[in-house]
């Protein structure tokens, strides 16, 4: 969403996430992501790797791709602001059992699936810069990317016919931003601040030239347990969905369980979702020699 969630608050984390979407179209597309990101005590700096991997069913297309995230947080009394850079390069090829099956197939009976007979199909590069406001009471932030599709295969052949490739691919949408805000919920025990647990409502909104998409959720946080429900809309393709999430937190490790649905008004049929994450995450530990009783700076 924004990379300059990297590191935030001087903890380490590895995440990993497993997606799987059945559109209206009764396809399956899939996505896999492991996420890394640290800080550093000696350039007080933030940084993140990324592995991407995943599959469009609707034209037999594998992505695997790589970026990373340099981020450097500015104190502002209480609060932080963060700007970021990130890099994202991804590989699109025609997915590898299909390849497989077409090259063993005679092509005067049986023409070659989409996307066509050539396996390597094409690449993005996708720069991204992030801002975000944290503070003890609010998340408040924006990041903006810009990608370029290069095609390295200009004509796809079904058959005895060629096609442009781009009559296959998804309609382009090179620019992104997102804008995002949470509150941050404390409680009050006895006229003391204590935080038995935390507590987030939270709103997103995804803007590209060819997308408008909004997410509200609510999402709270206890000892050892995640909840959170959030309304996600697509207004530009009217298709509106609701979601849960429900996590276990065992010391570091944390496992997360996401389930939903949508319904498409235009194709007036319902589409679902589901996806498992599992991450590590290892908390800032504040280590001052000639004071070790003093509590880390940025507690919240």
């Amino acid at each position: 969403m924004n990379p300059s969630f990297a590191g935030l608050n001087r903890s380490a984390s590895t995440w990993s996430n497993m997606r799987f979407f059945a559109g209206p179209d009764e396809l399956f597309n899939h996505s896999f992501t492991i996420t890394h990101d640290s800080w550093s005590d000696k350039s007080k700096t933030s940084s993140a790797w990324y592995f991407y991997h995943g599959l469009t069913g609707e034209i037999n297309t594998n992505h695997t791709g790589a970026g990373y995230t340099f981020a450097k947080p500015i104190t502002i009394n209480e609060s932080e602001f963060v700007p970021s850079i990130n890099l994202n390069y991804w590989m699109y090829t025609k997915q590898w059992f299909v390849y497989l099956i077409d090259g063993q197939l005679d092509k005067s009976i049986d023409p070659y699936k989409l996307p066509g007979k050539n396996f390597f199909r094409y690449s993005i590069l996708n720069p991204r810069i992030g801002l975000l406001w944290n503070s003890p009471v609010f998340n408040l932030g924006i990041s903006v990317s810009y990608s370029h599709r290069h095609f390295e295969v200009d004509t796809v052949f079904i058959g005895e016919s060629k096609f442009a490739q781009k009559e296959f691919l998804p309609k382009e949408q090179p620019f992104h931003m997102v804008l995002h805000y949470s509150q941050k919920m404390r409680g009050k025990q006895n006229g003391l601040e204590s935080q038995p647990f935390k507590a987030s409502p939270e709103l997103v909104v995804l803007y590209t030239d060819n997308l408008l998409l909004s997410r509200a959720g609510f999402r709270l946080e206890q000892t050892k347990n995640l909840a959170a429900i959030f309304i996600q809309n697509n207004y530009t393709d009217n298709i509106h969905g609701i979601a849960a999430i429900f996590g276990w937190k065992r010391d570091n490790l944390n496992v997360n369980l996401t389930a939903g649905g949508a319904y498409s008004i235009p194709a007036r049929k319902p589409a679902f979702f589901g996806e498992i994450s599992l991450g590590m995450i290892v908390p800032y530990q504040f280590i001052n020699i000639q004071d070790p009783f003093a509590p880390p700076e940025e507690s919240f």
